[in-house]
């Protein structure tokens, strides 16, 4: 990214007191602004930076189900916010669960949630799986573009990773009977969604919330793990009486998602 692309002419005599390789991006969703932290390397802050948001397609879906005050979102895999802030910034009535086990991002994801004063944002640094305590987790390092694709699932995408101990939830054990409209759980783990799911069992269950999570075909070596995994998914739906659907980025149709053969993208799991 040039010189040019960050700074106007105005402020060319400045350069010697500027630091162009971190700073801050103003994105917006919507009608609301916020600001996440800009290192021109890192993929997230850049989309930010060049078309206003990250993955605005999941966001749009996600606000368009937030319709009543008083709805809670839950975040798993928030990575540094920047889907979760700007949504909690334009439902400032909606409280938003965010989980995030990488120590360093979610240290970024700290000062997001401080920089856009959200007051409606509950951070936790924690991992998500059908265990409580301690699990390994195979974290990205900082010289990789996208440090989110840190799991735990060792798969495809990990470039230069070292594994670390972090704290691991159960979604049923952590909120509990005392909370009540949640309405959506949002969850992209890098090949450990089936977990989560079953972490959330019960909460599923009373809540009947909106689910969108990812699924990649590719983050499983073996054919029988990925149609067991499948399989699993499958089941867990039908005997929740789920449909499910598979967003698309570009086009304003949901068709129906079998997870048949191979599969790479976004779930919508809407109950019926």
């Amino acid at each position: 990214m040039s010189t040019h692309n960050i700074i106007d002419s105005r402020t060319q005599r400045n350069l010697q007191s500027l630091d162009l390789s971190r700073g801050l991006a103003r994105g917006r969703f919507q009608d609301v602004d916020f600001l996440v932290k800009m290192r021109p390397q890192n993929l997230i802050e850049t989309s930010v930076f060049v078309n206003q948001m990250w993955e605005p397609h999941i966001a749009e879906l996600i606000a368009s189900y937030l319709t009543a005050p008083g709805n809670i979102v839950i975040d798993v895999g928030a990575n540094i916010g920047a889907s979760s802030i700007p949504l909690a910034r334009k439902f400032p009535d909606t409280e938003f669960y965010l989980f995030e086990p990488h120590p360093d991002i979610f240290s970024d994801l700290s000062e997001h949630v401080m920089l856009n004063r959200c007051r409606n944002v509950n951070i936790s640094q924690n991992a998500v799986s059908n265990v409580n305590g301690k699990v390994p987790f195979f974290a990205q390092q900082n010289n990789n573009s996208n440090m989110g694709l840190s799991s735990l699932k060792m798969n495809s995408d990990l470039g230069d990773f070292a594994v670390i101990d972090v704290g691991s939830i159960r979604i049923d054990d952590y909120f509990g009977c005392e909370f009540r409209d949640i309405a959506i759980i949002k969850i992209d783990t890098q090949g450990a969604e089936l977990d989560v799911l079953n972490s959330a069992s019960n909460i599923i269950y009373r809540h009947r919330p909106i689910i969108i999570f990812e699924f990649e075909s590719e983050y499983f070596e073996q054919t029988a793990e990925v149609d067991l995994v499948k399989s699993a998914l499958l089941l867990f739906f039908k005997e929740r009486s789920y449909k499910l659907y598979c967003i698309q980025r570009e086009v304003r149709f949901l068709p129906v998602c079998t997870l048949e053969g191979y599969f790479n993208g976004d779930v919508l799991a809407v109950p019926c």
